[in-house]
Protein backbone atom coordinates (compact mmCIF):
# COMPACT_ATOMS: atom_id res chain seq x y z
CA UNK A 1 0.00 0.00 0.00
CA UNK A 2 1.41 3.41 -0.99
CA UNK A 3 1.95 5.64 1.70
CA UNK A 4 0.71 8.89 -0.05
CA UNK A 5 -1.80 7.29 -3.08
CA UNK A 6 -1.80 11.17 -4.61
CA UNK A 7 2.04 10.91 -4.74
CA UNK A 8 2.22 7.87 -6.28
CA UNK A 9 -0.12 8.42 -8.73
CA UNK A 10 1.46 12.07 -9.60
CA UNK A 11 4.92 10.52 -9.41
CA UNK A 12 3.51 7.02 -11.94
CA UNK A 13 1.90 9.48 -14.04
CA UNK A 14 5.02 12.16 -14.72
CA UNK A 15 7.37 8.62 -15.08
CA UNK A 16 4.97 7.10 -18.34
CA UNK A 17 4.92 10.24 -19.42
CA UNK A 18 8.65 11.21 -19.50
CA UNK A 19 9.85 7.42 -20.02
CA UNK A 20 7.16 7.92 -23.40
CA UNK A 21 9.19 10.37 -24.63
CA UNK A 22 12.30 8.86 -23.92
CA UNK A 23 11.57 5.72 -25.10
CA UNK A 24 10.87 7.24 -28.53
CA UNK A 25 14.48 8.80 -28.85
CA UNK A 26 16.45 6.38 -26.95
CA UNK A 27 18.85 4.48 -30.09
CA UNK A 28 18.41 1.21 -27.97
CA UNK A 29 14.86 0.75 -28.25
CA UNK A 30 13.28 -1.32 -25.23
CA UNK A 31 10.07 -3.54 -24.81
CA UNK A 32 6.94 -1.61 -23.40
CA UNK A 33 6.95 -3.88 -20.70
CA UNK A 34 10.45 -2.92 -19.59
CA UNK A 35 9.00 0.77 -19.84
CA UNK A 36 6.10 0.18 -17.63
CA UNK A 37 8.26 -1.51 -14.80
CA UNK A 38 10.91 1.04 -14.60
CA UNK A 39 8.00 3.66 -14.46
CA UNK A 40 6.33 1.35 -11.59
CA UNK A 41 9.55 0.88 -9.56
CA UNK A 42 10.15 4.74 -9.95
CA UNK A 43 6.95 5.26 -8.25
CA UNK A 44 7.58 2.85 -5.76
CA UNK A 45 10.46 4.42 -4.55
CA UNK A 46 9.46 7.99 -4.65
CA UNK A 47 6.65 6.84 -2.84
CA UNK A 48 8.58 5.25 -0.01
CA UNK A 49 10.88 8.40 0.31
CA UNK A 50 8.18 10.56 1.41
CA UNK A 51 6.47 10.03 4.61
CA UNK A 52 2.78 9.72 5.34
CA UNK A 53 1.07 12.77 5.41
CA UNK A 54 -2.81 12.72 4.97
CA UNK A 55 -2.94 16.53 4.56
CA UNK A 56 -1.34 16.06 1.03
CA UNK A 57 -3.78 17.27 -1.27
CA UNK A 58 -3.59 18.05 -5.67
CA UNK A 59 -0.81 19.93 -5.82
CA UNK A 60 1.81 17.77 -4.14
CA UNK A 61 0.29 15.18 -7.19
CA UNK A 62 0.83 17.86 -9.81
CA UNK A 63 4.44 18.96 -8.30
CA UNK A 64 5.98 15.78 -8.18
CA UNK A 65 4.42 14.64 -11.78
CA UNK A 66 6.08 17.37 -13.20
CA UNK A 67 9.31 16.65 -11.47
CA UNK A 68 9.45 13.11 -12.44
CA UNK A 69 8.17 13.95 -15.90
CA UNK A 70 11.39 16.36 -16.25
CA UNK A 71 13.71 14.25 -14.67
CA UNK A 72 12.61 10.83 -16.96
CA UNK A 73 12.58 12.41 -20.39
CA UNK A 74 16.17 13.43 -19.16
CA UNK A 75 17.65 10.29 -17.12
CA UNK A 76 16.60 7.08 -18.42
CA UNK A 77 17.35 4.74 -15.70
CA UNK A 78 18.00 0.90 -15.88
CA UNK A 79 18.52 -0.85 -13.25
CA UNK A 80 17.89 -0.86 -9.73
CA UNK A 81 20.36 1.67 -8.35
CA UNK A 82 19.34 4.32 -11.28
CA UNK A 83 15.78 4.04 -10.72
CA UNK A 84 16.48 4.58 -6.86
CA UNK A 85 18.85 7.26 -7.54
CA UNK A 86 16.23 9.15 -9.55
CA UNK A 87 13.79 8.85 -7.03
CA UNK A 88 16.08 10.08 -5.14
CA UNK A 89 16.92 13.11 -6.90
CA UNK A 90 12.87 13.60 -8.27
CA UNK A 91 12.11 13.50 -3.95
CA UNK A 92 15.34 15.86 -3.55
CA UNK A 93 13.62 18.71 -5.73
CA UNK A 94 10.30 18.25 -4.13
CA UNK A 95 11.12 18.59 -1.26
CA UNK A 96 12.94 22.04 -2.04
CA UNK A 97 10.10 23.03 -3.97
CA UNK A 98 7.59 22.45 -1.51
CA UNK A 99 9.34 24.09 1.63
CA UNK A 100 9.65 27.27 -0.56
CA UNK A 101 5.83 27.14 -1.24
CA UNK A 102 5.33 26.68 1.92
CA UNK A 103 7.35 30.02 3.08
CA UNK A 104 5.77 31.70 0.39
CA UNK A 105 2.38 30.73 0.71
CA UNK A 106 2.71 31.50 4.78
CA UNK A 107 3.77 35.08 3.85
CA UNK A 108 1.42 35.81 1.58
CA UNK A 109 -1.75 34.74 3.49
CA UNK A 110 -2.98 38.05 4.91
CA UNK A 111 -3.02 39.40 0.90
CA UNK A 112 -4.76 36.69 0.29
CA UNK A 113 -8.14 37.71 2.63
CA UNK A 114 -11.22 37.87 0.41
CA UNK A 115 -9.53 36.86 -2.40
CA UNK A 116 -10.66 33.81 -2.40
CA UNK A 117 -7.55 31.92 -1.68
CA UNK A 118 -6.34 30.94 1.46
CA UNK A 119 -3.24 28.79 2.62
CA UNK A 120 -4.13 25.43 4.06
CA UNK A 121 -1.60 23.44 5.76
CA UNK A 122 0.71 25.83 3.99
CA UNK A 123 -0.56 25.10 0.32
CA UNK A 124 -2.29 27.89 -1.56
CA UNK A 125 -6.32 26.47 -1.60
CA UNK A 126 -9.01 27.99 -3.48
CA UNK A 127 -11.26 28.29 -0.14
CA UNK A 128 -12.14 32.29 1.02
CA UNK A 129 -12.64 33.34 4.81
CA UNK A 130 -14.91 36.26 5.80
CA UNK A 131 -11.58 37.68 7.44
CA UNK A 132 -10.93 40.85 4.89
CA UNK A 133 -13.86 42.81 5.69
CA UNK A 134 -14.49 46.09 3.03
CA UNK A 135 -17.43 48.58 3.71
CA UNK A 136 -18.05 51.99 1.96
CA UNK A 137 -20.40 55.02 1.71
CA UNK A 138 -21.03 57.51 -1.07
CA UNK A 139 -23.68 58.83 1.06
CA UNK A 140 -25.53 58.57 -2.49
CA UNK A 141 -28.87 56.87 -0.83
CA UNK A 142 -30.66 56.77 2.66
CA UNK A 143 -32.77 59.31 4.41
CA UNK A 144 -31.90 62.38 6.18
CA UNK A 145 -33.06 61.54 9.64
CA UNK A 146 -30.51 59.33 12.14
CA UNK A 147 -30.50 55.46 11.27
CA UNK A 148 -31.31 56.07 7.71
CA UNK A 149 -28.48 57.96 6.37
CA UNK A 150 -26.60 56.59 3.52
CA UNK A 151 -26.51 52.80 2.82
CA UNK A 152 -24.82 52.80 6.41
CA UNK A 153 -27.55 54.19 8.41
CA UNK A 154 -25.89 56.56 10.07
CA UNK A 155 -26.74 58.08 13.39
CA UNK A 156 -27.49 61.65 14.10
CA UNK A 157 -26.74 63.14 17.11
CA UNK A 158 -25.87 66.22 19.08
CA UNK A 159 -27.31 69.14 20.66
CA UNK A 160 -29.94 71.71 19.26
CA UNK A 161 -30.92 70.68 15.75
CA UNK A 162 -28.91 68.45 13.87
CA UNK A 163 -28.95 68.23 10.56
CA UNK A 164 -28.05 66.25 7.70
CA UNK A 165 -28.87 67.19 4.31
CA UNK A 166 -29.06 65.67 0.98
CA UNK A 167 -27.30 67.95 -1.70
CA UNK A 168 -28.07 67.48 -4.90
CA UNK A 169 -24.40 67.20 -6.95
CA UNK A 170 -23.15 64.91 -9.35
CA UNK A 171 -21.55 61.35 -8.22
CA UNK A 172 -18.20 62.69 -8.36
CA UNK A 173 -18.71 65.74 -6.18
CA UNK A 174 -17.17 65.93 -2.31
CA UNK A 175 -19.90 67.39 -1.06
CA UNK A 176 -22.71 65.03 -1.39
CA UNK A 177 -24.37 65.57 2.05
CA UNK A 178 -24.24 68.90 4.88
CA UNK A 179 -23.75 67.90 8.39
CA UNK A 180 -24.39 71.19 10.18
CA UNK A 181 -25.44 72.51 13.67
CA UNK A 182 -28.07 75.13 14.74
CA UNK A 183 -27.07 78.61 15.21
CA UNK A 184 -25.82 78.25 19.12
CA UNK A 185 -22.83 78.03 20.42
CA UNK A 186 -21.25 74.71 21.26
CA UNK A 187 -24.23 73.42 19.75
CA UNK A 188 -22.93 70.47 17.08
CA UNK A 189 -24.03 67.39 15.05
CA UNK A 190 -22.86 64.11 15.19
CA UNK A 191 -22.96 61.89 12.30
CA UNK A 192 -21.50 58.40 13.98
CA UNK A 193 -21.44 54.29 14.09
CA UNK A 194 -23.27 54.40 17.76
CA UNK A 195 -26.68 55.37 18.62
CA UNK A 196 -25.38 57.16 21.38
CA UNK A 197 -22.36 59.65 21.48
CA UNK A 198 -20.78 57.67 23.58
CA UNK A 199 -21.48 54.31 22.08
CA UNK A 200 -18.36 51.73 21.40
CA UNK A 201 -18.14 50.31 18.37
CA UNK A 202 -14.82 49.56 16.72
CA UNK A 203 -11.25 49.65 17.67
CA UNK A 204 -9.21 52.03 15.34
CA UNK A 205 -6.11 49.16 15.20
CA UNK A 206 -8.76 46.70 13.14
CA UNK A 207 -8.68 49.16 10.10
CA UNK A 208 -6.28 48.47 7.78
CA UNK A 209 -7.35 51.50 6.18
CA UNK A 210 -10.21 54.24 6.56
CA UNK A 211 -10.96 56.68 4.08
CA UNK A 212 -13.40 59.93 4.14
CA UNK A 213 -13.82 62.78 1.13
CA UNK A 214 -15.21 65.95 2.55
CA UNK A 215 -15.26 69.84 2.42
CA UNK A 216 -15.27 72.39 4.90
CA UNK A 217 -18.56 73.84 3.56
CA UNK A 218 -16.52 76.97 2.57
CA UNK A 219 -16.22 78.69 6.11
CA UNK A 220 -13.31 78.04 8.52
CA UNK A 221 -14.11 81.00 11.14
CA UNK A 222 -15.60 79.47 14.28
CA UNK A 223 -16.23 76.01 14.01
CA UNK A 224 -14.48 73.13 15.23
CA UNK A 225 -14.21 69.35 12.73
CA UNK A 226 -13.17 66.09 13.56
CA UNK A 227 -13.19 62.57 12.35
CA UNK A 228 -12.24 59.78 13.38
CA UNK A 229 -12.63 57.59 16.98
CA UNK A 230 -13.69 58.84 20.48
CA UNK A 231 -14.49 57.53 23.44
CA UNK A 232 -17.68 60.28 23.16
CA UNK A 233 -18.04 62.76 20.45
CA UNK A 234 -20.31 64.37 23.22
CA UNK A 235 -17.26 65.46 24.00
CA UNK A 236 -14.45 68.11 22.43
CA UNK A 237 -11.75 65.52 21.08
CA UNK A 238 -8.95 67.89 22.80
CA UNK A 239 -10.69 66.66 25.83
CA UNK A 240 -11.68 63.54 25.90
CA UNK A 241 -10.66 60.41 27.61
CA UNK A 242 -9.76 58.66 24.50
CA UNK A 243 -9.57 59.91 20.35
CA UNK A 244 -7.57 59.04 17.57
CA UNK A 245 -8.34 61.01 14.27
CA UNK A 246 -7.81 64.41 12.36
CA UNK A 247 -9.28 67.78 14.11
CA UNK A 248 -9.83 71.35 12.59
CA UNK A 249 -10.22 73.82 15.19
CA UNK A 250 -10.29 77.54 14.44
CA UNK A 251 -9.35 78.53 17.76
CA UNK A 252 -6.21 76.51 17.46
CA UNK A 253 -5.32 77.98 13.85
CA UNK A 254 -5.69 77.19 10.28
CA UNK A 255 -3.74 73.65 9.96
CA UNK A 256 -5.26 70.28 10.93
CA UNK A 257 -4.57 68.77 13.77
CA UNK A 258 -3.52 65.05 14.69
CA UNK A 259 -5.25 63.60 17.93
CA UNK A 260 -4.10 61.09 19.54
CA UNK A 261 -5.31 60.76 22.91
CA UNK A 262 -5.40 57.63 25.64
CA UNK A 263 -6.70 57.77 29.11
CA UNK A 264 -6.75 62.02 29.01
CA UNK A 265 -3.59 61.95 27.85
CA UNK A 266 -2.32 63.27 24.50
CA UNK A 267 -1.85 66.72 22.95
CA UNK A 268 -2.65 67.75 19.25
CA UNK A 269 0.15 67.84 16.85
CA UNK A 270 0.12 70.35 14.06
CA UNK A 271 0.47 68.87 10.65
CA UNK A 272 1.49 72.81 9.34
CA UNK A 273 -1.41 71.98 6.73
CA UNK A 274 -4.31 74.42 6.18
CA UNK A 275 -7.20 73.03 5.81
CA UNK A 276 -8.87 74.16 2.52
CA UNK A 277 -11.88 75.99 1.98
CA UNK A 278 -13.98 74.62 -0.81
CA UNK A 279 -12.21 72.15 -2.06
CA UNK A 280 -12.73 67.97 -1.80
CA UNK A 281 -10.35 66.38 0.17
CA UNK A 282 -9.23 62.60 0.79
CA UNK A 283 -8.25 62.29 4.01
CA UNK A 284 -6.27 58.68 4.08
CA UNK A 285 -5.55 56.38 7.96
CA UNK A 286 -3.15 53.92 6.71
CA UNK A 287 -1.94 51.01 9.13
CA UNK A 288 1.80 50.95 9.49
CA UNK A 289 3.05 47.66 7.88
CA UNK A 290 6.10 47.38 10.52
CA UNK A 291 4.10 48.65 13.62
CA UNK A 292 0.81 47.96 13.25
CA UNK A 293 -0.52 50.34 15.96
CA UNK A 294 1.03 53.29 14.22
CA UNK A 295 -0.81 55.19 11.66
CA UNK A 296 0.25 57.21 8.53
CA UNK A 297 -2.02 60.39 7.74
CA UNK A 298 -2.76 61.28 4.17
CA UNK A 299 -3.94 64.43 2.54
CA UNK A 300 -5.08 64.73 -0.94
CA UNK A 301 -6.64 67.83 -2.02
CA UNK A 302 -8.38 68.36 -5.46
CA UNK A 303 -5.83 69.21 -8.04
CA UNK A 304 -2.79 69.32 -5.51
CA UNK A 305 -0.49 66.10 -4.63
CA UNK A 306 -1.58 64.00 -1.54
CA UNK A 307 0.84 64.26 1.44
CA UNK A 308 1.72 62.81 4.50
CA UNK A 309 0.29 65.28 7.43
CA UNK A 310 2.35 62.37 9.59
CA UNK A 311 2.01 59.14 12.34
CA UNK A 312 0.41 58.80 15.34
CA UNK A 313 -0.28 55.62 17.15
CA UNK A 314 -4.31 54.36 17.81
CA UNK A 315 -4.90 53.87 21.10
CA UNK A 316 -6.10 49.72 21.99
CA UNK A 317 -9.85 50.64 22.77
CA UNK A 318 -13.42 50.19 21.20
CA UNK A 319 -14.61 53.80 20.51
CA UNK A 320 -17.36 55.23 18.69
CA UNK A 321 -16.45 56.63 15.42
CA UNK A 322 -17.41 59.33 12.85
CA UNK A 323 -17.85 63.02 11.95
CA UNK A 324 -18.48 65.52 14.83
CA UNK A 325 -19.19 69.19 14.24
CA UNK A 326 -19.28 71.94 16.33
CA UNK A 327 -19.84 75.41 16.10
CA UNK A 328 -17.92 78.07 18.26
CA UNK A 329 -20.20 81.34 17.65
CA UNK A 330 -24.24 81.90 17.10
CA UNK A 331 -23.44 80.82 13.59
CA UNK A 332 -24.35 77.42 12.40
CA UNK A 333 -20.93 75.31 11.67
CA UNK A 334 -21.28 72.54 8.72
CA UNK A 335 -19.15 69.85 6.94
CA UNK A 336 -19.71 68.60 3.52
CA UNK A 337 -19.12 64.48 3.42
CA UNK A 338 -18.99 62.65 -0.06
CA UNK A 339 -17.17 59.60 0.82
CA UNK A 340 -16.31 57.03 4.11
CA UNK A 341 -14.79 53.75 3.46
CA UNK A 342 -12.78 51.38 5.25
CA UNK A 343 -11.03 47.87 5.45
CA UNK A 344 -10.14 45.73 8.24
CA UNK A 345 -7.96 42.00 7.96
CA UNK A 346 -7.78 41.61 11.54
CA UNK A 347 -10.65 39.20 12.20
CA UNK A 348 -10.01 36.16 14.58
CA UNK A 349 -11.94 33.12 15.73
CA UNK A 350 -14.41 31.88 13.32
CA UNK A 351 -13.42 34.26 10.78
CA UNK A 352 -10.35 32.95 10.80
CA UNK A 353 -10.68 28.98 11.34
CA UNK A 354 -9.29 26.83 9.50
CA UNK A 355 -11.04 23.86 11.28
CA UNK A 356 -14.34 25.66 11.10
CA UNK A 357 -14.08 26.35 7.36
CA UNK A 358 -12.79 22.93 5.88
CA UNK A 359 -13.76 20.62 8.50
CA UNK A 360 -10.84 19.01 9.66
Amino acid sequence: MANNALIFDGALSGAVGGLSTRWITEPNTLNYDTVQNIALAFAVAVDGLIPVNASLDTSAAFLIQGISQGLMESRFPRDTNGINAAAQAAVGMYNALNAQSLSMASQIANTLRGTNMTVLNGLLSPFPRPRRFFDWDYFWTGGVTSGTIGRMGWNLLGTGTPAYTRVTASFSNAAKALLSTSAATNNRSVLCFGETEARACANPRDFVECQVVWNMSTALTDKRVFFGWSSNLATDPLAVSTAFGLLYDSTIGPNYQLISRSGGVGNPIDTGRPAATAAGELVTFMQGSSVPTDYSVFLGVSGSTTINLGTISAPNAVLNHGFRVETLANAIAGVNVGYWGMQSTIFTGIYASDTALFGS
